[in-house]
């Protein structure tokens, strides 16, 4: 029967009886033929518990990162949708194109792809993000600050957005060195494989060499004995096909936390945090002149 159908832990377990059970320690050392396989069996048991408890432990990392990842990307894309919406009313609400064209040229800096963003893999996400906050000079944080959304101008979603940006990039970089793509000194499935086909090497030449040595059948079957109770009980291990790669979501319609409504208005530059006038109703042809919408400037429900 293969060792290959052994799993780590059945491995360790064997090599564990033979160094730590008195008799079999005993016969073991006994034989000349036999006894210089200690070393090797020593060596390469230490190195699979050591490898087997780091694989373990990068899975475990490796899981809470794409968790977190899928957290920050559900509230970057609650973010994103906020704002496409504080934009499209701040938009309906100016009365000329010369007012409308600071709040698209927000737009166009802080959504240049519009909501498409929220369908990008994580560390675009994040990248899109960093760009942002590169772009965030005063003329551009004047626009934001002139609407408001629930109680708050739109430098607040905007900083948050950067910040969420900022730790999807750390966790996105700490995901590519666990998972290999970067740093090649880090514990990998591949070291495992190899020091998997080290035990069974050492395993099957020690095996060989008990058959060959003059200890009694008894001693041999003692030595053997919890070796091939484990190849009997050992099931074909299942080929692994999966990538260990977390599957990143696909974008959902997370809503904005907070209240069922919130607030949008836009106010006038030049009277502080007084909003901006009603639209003054068409008198001409000039196309320059927006034509005014009924209804005030306060919005509800927009999420």
């Amino acid at each position: 029967m293969s060792l290959n159908n052994l799993n780590s832990p059945s491995m360790i377990a064997v090599f564990e009886d033979l160094l730590n059970n008195p008799e079999k320690r005993k016969i073991f050392e006994s034989d000349p033929m036999v006894e210089p396989f200690l070393a090797p069996i020593e060596k390469s048991n230490r190195d699979l518990i050591f490898l087997t408890r780091q694989e373990g432990e990068c899975a475990r990392e490796l899981k809470e990162i794409g968790d977190e990842l899928k957290e920050r990307s559900e509230r970057h894309n609650a973010i994103c949708r906020a704002l496409d919406a504080g934009f499209t009313f701040a938009t309906h609400l100016c009365q000329t194109l010369r007012e409308k064209r600071p709040v698209e040229s927000a737009r166009a800096v802080v959504l240049p792809d519009g909501l498409s963003v929220i369908n990008s893999a994580y560390r675009d996400q994040a990248g899109h993000a960093l760009r942002v906050e590169d772009r965030l000079d005063a003329p551009l944080r004047a626009t934001l600050s002139r609407v408001l959304f629930d109680g708050e101008d739109l430098n607040v979603l905007v900083d948050e957005y950067v910040g969420i940006g900022h730790r999807m990039n750390e966790l996105t970089a700490r995901r590519a060195e666990l998972q290999g793509e970067e740093d090649t000194t880090r514990i990998s499935a591949s070291d495992l494989r190899q020091a998997r086909i080290q035990w069974i090497k050492v395993t099957t030449s020690f095996v060989n060499v008990v058959e060959l040595s003059s200890l009694s059948d008894t001693d041999k079957r003692r030595l053997l004995a919890n070796l091939n109770q484990a190849q009997a009980q050992a099931q074909p291990r299942k080929t692994r096909t999966t990538s260990e790669e977390t599957t990143e979501p696909e974008a959902t319609d997370t809503k904005l936390e907070g209240g069922p409504k919130a607030d949008i208005k836009l106010l006038d530059p030049t009277k502080g945090d007084e909003p901006a006038p009603a639209p003054a109703p068409r008198t001409g042809d000039d196309p320059a002149v927006e034509p005014s919408r009924p209804g005030n400037h306060d919005l509800r429900d927009v999420n």
